[in-house]
């Protein structure tokens, strides 16, 4: 038992890496493919419209069926979109291609949280975080092998689509014993959800207040670097290089000590820090104290979202899967929204102003967890002693 969880474990943790791979693939290689922006932006749409799909229905599935057999099927469909993407420069096929990339990634984040949260009785939020710090590394990975390096992209995907494929093998041998099935039928967790709806609603728009500090900073700070700071091209991307490296050693550092009872409070401390981290990094001039700011802002929301699947988890047990679906679908919103947000921002205001949206939201996040703290923390109480 004890090596078939190891297996699972690194299984999940490999997935999670060709999460980030197929989350930046667009953003690594649309320079050389020779996209529009136009294109960029209807293809990405497509993708986050596969990806809320899937997340959605693996996540409802994976309560009531063989997450392994999930998880094969999942790469399956991200190894043959791999390797057939842009081997025809059709630009329709390509982006059926990315619906299925974002279909099959898609089936990853919506099951492997469920299984980590299964099958491990202790440390979950451990787990849920190193799960995590793997989408991090291959979206590293990917950007540094494509950009920095100016490799061959497509001989990139190829590889990426065979190593799935490996992967959706392996999966087949695979099983968790003793797998928990709901024993909550679809319509009475649909019930279920409709009678918890304003914690659900509160859950989902924590994640999307989480992913969207994450992705608007990595589409921003370049940028700002460049444009407030007089960064170079170089120097603004060793800074976005160092924002990654906070997520990524935030996830390890704070999964390792934090305990299922500290969680709330651990998410509110986080929220409130990054408030003051992005007022400082974005509205003062800190000189050569600017890349450990940099860091620090990333440490200081590398754990948000990571702690939101746990408490999630822990809360709604018994219809896990589910529940991560459905406050999963503010990944792709968090990616759009906030980002829409500054870009209306800066129509009225200049860059930098616009820039307030980030700490603001570690306040909004605060007051919803502090206004609704009690509840929260009585429902984690009563399922960790179920």
């Amino acid at each position: 038992m004890l090596n078939k969880k190891i297996t699972l474990t690194v299984s999940s943790f490999i997935s999670m890496y060709f999460l980030g791979v197929g989350g930046t693939i667009i953003g690594a290689t649309a320079k050389n493919i020779g996209l529009s922006p136009y294109q960029i932006g209807i293809i990405l749409a497509v993708q986050n419209t596969g990806f809320i799909i899937s997340v959605v229905v693996s996540g409802s599935l994976s309560d009531s069926m063989s997450k392994t057999r999930l998880l094969s099927i999942g790469s399956f469909i991200l190894a043959v979109s791999f390797i057939l993407f842009y081997r025809v420069p059709n630009f329709l096929i390509n982006s059926i291609l990315m619906f299925f990339i974002g279909f099959g990634t898609g089936i990853y984040e919506g099951t492997t949280d469920p299984m980590m949260l299964e099958i491990h009785e202790t440390n979950k939020n451990l787990y849920i975080n190193v799960n995590h710090f793997f989408v991090n590394i291959g979206s590293l990975t990917i950007t540094v092998y494509l950009i920095f390096l100016s490799l061959n992209w497509r001989k990139a995907t190829i590889q990426a689509g065979i190593l799935v494929f490996l992967q959706s093998i392996l999966y087949l041998f695979l099983n968790i014993d003793n797998q928990s099935i709901s024993r909550l039928s679809l319509l009475k967790r649909v019930k279920h959800i409709t009678k918890d709806l304003k914690r659900l609603v509160i859950l989902f728009l924590l994640t999307v207040f989480a992913v969207g500090l994450e992705t608007s900073t990595i589409g921003i700070l370049t940028s700002f670097l460049m444009d407030i700071k007089g960064f170079t091209q170089i120097t603004s991307k060793i800074g976005l290089i160092i924002f990654i490296s906070g997520i990524a050693s935030g996830r390890l550092l704070i999964g390792y000590i934090s305990k299922k009872f500290k969680l709330l409070l651990i998410l509110m401390v986080f929220l409130i820090s990054s408030s003051f981290i992005y007022l400082v990094l974005f509205f003062t001039d800190v000189g050569s104290f600017t890349y450990p700011i940099i860091y620090l802002s990333g440490f200081s929301i590398s754990v948000l979202f990571p702690i939101l699947i746990t408490i999630t988890g822990l809360i709604y047990s018994d219809m896990s899967g589910t529940a991560l679906g459905l406050i999963k679908m503010g990944i792709p919103v968090g990616g759009i929204v906030i980002p829409l947000i500054i870009s209306i921002l800066t129509k009225y205001w200049n860059f930098r102003q616009s820039l307030i949206i980030f700490p603001i939201i570690g306040i909004i996040g605060f007051s919803l967890i502090f206004l609704n703290y009690k509840s929260l923390k009585k429902s984690l109480l009563v399922k960790n002693a179920a």
